[in-house]
């Protein structure tokens, strides 16, 4: 199998770019993690690293997005390529199609720069006029991106016609005919099919169809006192995860009436991305914790938990994501059974020490047999006299034996 030198990348909130090597080694999942980013004068709050994606199929450069900046790194020689400043607020989506990079602008903005010009410049594809806080590209049909925010409920845009071709309606008020608050705080396209879910910060999953001619989502469930933050489509159909800012990491299923089928443990911050690679039972995610963890799809068991020692925001694994296997080879001298052959210096010792014991015992003084039994007799004498039975039970141990008179 071929060594890849890094299967993950992660990102942080100070402007860090990790590469981490995840491998097996007996049966056991080990990560080797090394900073690609060191410059450390650019490593701050204002550098916080909100997405990452991939350029191009090869994933041999990184589309970085940060809250200042756009940068594009290279897997190949480990080095950045180009950066743009961004020309207002932060990036909240990024993505490359023909020679452009797409980045989507919390302000409610879809813009472009050309990397192939000297002098790049922004030009504004698409606006929305009302601020978004997640922008994502289906996987399907790569010409549609998806959009939301706080009170900007889901829609589609087809970057073509730039027009809406899907325009999300909330639910139906409560009981008090009240309207349901309204607040994306991630997106997230199936891989297979059309369909959009969203998470909210309201507490609220829901499933969009835009095959469909409903505009009220299809699926919907709502859990008490939790800040959704990310959602990722899980390996099995019809079935979700979603994280919270509270430390919670919970698989949704759309089928049955109880949607919070499952929960994934270890988590003391808040999960701020989940990715889930496709065919295998894996789930990545980073927190606030300064942790990168791998769970079991399956059994939601805790496979590896990784201290990065930097709060982790945004999380890239290739495509496919290989684990390279390691066999610890045991040492020579565990492994040979032959006799272990000593140097002329460890040869001369034993026989020197031999020779030193030997002159110890014959310097001591040797006992006679007479004397032997003497010492023997004297501790006897010392003893209490006991007369040991046939049974092994010494007399004075043995019970008394009462007399029964009889009645006359």
């Amino acid at each position: 199998m071929s060594s890849l030198p890094n299967n993950l990348f992660v990102g942080s909130t100070i402007g860090s770019l990790k590469g981490i090597n995840v491998k097996r080694e007996n049966g056991v999942l080990k990560v080797a993690a090394k900073n690609l980013i060191r410059d450390k004068a650019n490593l701050s709050s204002q550098h916080e690293i909100k997405t990452m994606n991939w350029s191009d199929e090869h994933r041999d450069e990184i589309l970085i997005g940060s809250k200042s900046s756009v940068q594009s790194f290279s897997t190949i020689n480990n080095a950045l390529c180009n950066s743009f400043a961004l020309p207002e607020n932060e990036c909240c989506g990024i993505f490359k199609s023909d020679e452009k990079i797409f980045v989507g602008i919390t302000s409610g903005s879809l813009q472009s720069v050309s990397t192939s010009k000297n002098e790049p410049e922004w030009t504004v594809e698409l606006k929305m006029n009302q601020c978004i806080e997640r922008l994502r590209r289906c996987y399907v049909k790569t010409n549609i991106v998806a959009t939301g925010g706080k009170n900007n409920d889901l829609k589609l845009w087809d970057l073509n016609t730039k027009q809406i071709t899907f325009n999300a309606k909330n639910v139906k008020p409560d009981e008090l005919q009240l309207q349901i608050p309204l607040w994306i705080s991630d997106i997230a396209f199936c891989q297979q099919t059309e369909s959009v879910s969203t998470c909210s910060r309201h507490g609220y999953v829901r499933l969009y169809d835009p095959l469909l001619p409903q505009r009220r989502p299809v699926f919907n469930a709502h859990q008490d006192d939790q800040v959704f933050t990310c959602i990722t489509c899980a390996p099995a159909e019809n079935q979700f995860l979603v994280g919270s800012g509270t430390g919670d990491l919970f698989l949704v299923d759309v089928r049955g009436k109880n949607p919070f089928v499952g929960k994934y443990k270890s988590f003391t911050g808040a999960v701020k991305e989940i990715i889930c690679p496709p065919r295998q039972s894996l789930v990545f995610s980073v927190s606030l914790d300064r942790h990168f963890r791998i769970h079991d799809f399956s059994t939601r068991k805790l496979l590896l938990k990784e201290y990065l020692h930097t709060r982790l925001t945004t999380i890239l694994p290739r495509e496919p994501f290989v684990v390279e296997e390691i066999e610890t080879v045991e040492s020579e001298a565990e492994e040979s059974t032959e006799p272990c052959i000593m140097s002329d210096h460890q040869t001369v010792i034993k026989e020197e020490d031999v020779k030193v014991t030997d002159n110890l015992f014959d310097k001591m003084e040797k006992i006679d047999d007479g004397s032997a039994r003497k010492s023997s007799l004297r501790l006897k004498k010392k003893l209490p006299e006991t007369d040991a039975s046939e049974d092994g039970i010494e007399t004075s141990q043995k019970p008394k034996r009462i007399k029964w008179k009889k009645n006359v």
